[in-house]
């Protein structure tokens, strides 16, 4: 879609400039010539004739999914004489902090409309971002005139964990992983289960999603039992109104001691592991990647080899309270 906009945009400059020339000549004129020349000359911000000033109207940072809105508005410069609303076209284009604008990058284009001076989109893609309106006149006066306006910054945020744990789909599968590390514990070793929370935007909404379920090392009960997160498999597509498929934090089960052999409760001969929640490793990888952290484990401070598989459990967190970025 936003290369249909981009397309019609370059086909309403082609047409009015097809106008101007002669039938049956294929060379360009030289008032053709002179007039990209002078829009080439032109080509600022500082336009001596024209003036356009963008402002976005949101939040900032905004989070995602959530509107932003943007507003243009055309001037004359000083006292020059003209119609600043008589444009050809104009289109806004969004880019990552840190990126060049390209003009003639399509996918750099919001689906605005070729004469919108006002503008909603969502916010479908999170990080940093920086938005401009290129305007172009062709003016009777001033001839081929391009115009950029300022730039503005606009942020937009991961999710909070508490969105996420809200989520009906996640908090099933959290539960599903909890049982699965469970039952996956005998007397011949333990392993830990966790997954990546995605959050989709590419079908217009917000959904969370739950990624592949990854295994630990089996263990005996001697040894800690760990898990090492994949690498994300996230979609940042091009175009910022396609969305994409983001990591937004990690999820992970502690393991029983129920299991392990030769444990006698009632002469204190056991295993133990104190306290619970999350570990030292845990909270280096979540300071380390930034990336919310979530540990299932048991409700008590310490479990032996005495506490039931069954007992009490929750969820302990770690790490920042939404994603941020390296």
């Amino acid at each position: 879609m936003r290369k249909l906009y981009y397309l019609f945009f370059l086909l309403m400059l082609c047409a009015c400039e097809q106008e101007q020339l002669e039938p049956d000549i294929k060379e360009e004129s030289k008032d053709i010539k002179n007039k990209k020349e002078k829009a080439d000359n032109n080509k600022s911000s500082n336009n001596p004739f024209y003036k356009a000033t963008l402002q976005v109207f949101s939040s900032n940072p905004v989070e995602l999914m959530e509107p932003i809105y943007l507003d243009l508005t055309l001037e004359m410069n000083s006292t020059y004489p003209g119609d600043p609303n008589d444009i050809q076209s104009l289109g806004y284009q969004i880019v990552r902090n840190g990126e060049p604008f390209d003009e003639n990058d399509g996918d750099t284009y919001l689906s605005c409309g070729v004469f919108a001076t006002r503008c909603t989109i969502d916010a479908k893609q999170p990080g940093k971002w920086k938005i401009r309106a290129v305007v172009y006149y062709d003016s009777p006066i001033h001839g081929w005139q391009t115009v950029y306006s300022n730039e503005e910054e606009i942020e937009v945020s991961f999710p909070e964990i508490s969105d996420i744990l809200a989520d009906g789909g996640i908090q099933s599968q959290m539960n599903t992983t909890w049982q699965d590390t469970k039952d996956a514990a005998s007397s011949s070793g333990r392993h830990e289960k966790g997954f990546y929370i995605y959050a989709n935007t590419e079908n217009g909404n917000l959904n969370y999603e739950a990624g592949n379920i990854e295994n630990g090392p089996t263990v005996s009960c001697v040894e800690n039992a760990t898990i090492t997160p994949g690498i994300l498999n996230e979609t940042f597509n091009p175009v910022f109104e396609d969305g994409g498929v983001f990591g937004v934090a990690y999820y992970h089960c502690h393991t029983t001691l129920d299991y392990c052999p030769g444990t006698t409760c009632d002469n204190d001969t056991y295993f133990a592991r104190e306290p619970t929640g999350p570990s030292g490793a845990d909270y280096s990888w979540a300071t380390n990647y930034l990336i919310p952290l979530i540990v299932r484990d048991y409700s008590a401070n310490r479990i032996t080899s005495c506490t039931d598989v069954d007992a009490p459990s929750q969820n302990y967190f770690s790490g920042p309270s939404r994603r941020y970025y390296n």
